[in-house]
């Protein structure tokens, strides 16, 4: 063999080396997003409003009564490692767009936000909103925090919420958001 056939051969193993190495980590990405999805769900229903979520088996949940015209039911969740924290609530709010800008305004100056936005999200099949937002926490590190809020057919807002430190985020915690907030029935 001549030598610009080995070095024809050395240049196309090289590229074939390389994208094999592309390939695998996109494998991986797809292996975990259908880690995901095979994930063990527990069913928490909240029958007096409708609603019935669904949260990992591993993960904590407690209901707390707040006896409040507002916060009409409350749950606090987090993950068996302790890295993702989150509630859920049903609440009564007639204005819900003036609900979620007043919540802005009003914690604006007093929390730390890197950035803040609402978006127009589908929220388990139902028209509803996101806000996605990093603040400063009390203990002086920066959370990420995902807000889905949903009015229901009985007149009421269903909450979730998920808060994780932004140094640890990743897309895979946004996907496992996702696929918990709409994974709930809501009537």
């Amino acid at each position: 063999m001549g030598k610009n056939k080995i070095f024809l051969v050395t240049v196309v193993s090289i590229i074939v080396f390389i994208l094999s190495l592309n390939w695998l980590s996109i494998f991986k990405l797809y292996k975990v997003s259908l880690n995901l999805n095979i994930e063990n769900y527990k069913e928490i229903k909240v029958e007096r409003y409708g609603i019935i979520y669904y949260l990992p088996v591993n993960f904590e949940h407690i209901e707390i009564n707040f006896e409040d015209n507002e916060v009409l039911y409350h749950a606090d969740f987090k993950s068996s490692d302790g890295s993702i924290r989150g509630i859920v609530e049903v609440l009564n709010i007639k204005d819900l767009e003036t609900y979620l800008e007043n919540s802005k305004k009003s914690a604006t100056g007093v929390v730390d936000f890197k950035f803040f936005n609402i978006y127009n999200k589908k929220v388990a099949n139902k028209d509803g909103y996101l806000l996605e937002y990093v603040r400063r926490g009390n203990d002086n590190k920066y959370y990420r925090v995902y807000e889905y809020f949903v009015k229901t057919n009985k007149g009421y807002v269903f909450r979730m919420s998920f808060f994780i430190r932004d140094e640890i985020f990743n897309d895979k915690f946004y996907n496992l958001f996702e696929e918990i907030v709409n994974k709930t029935l809501i009537k």
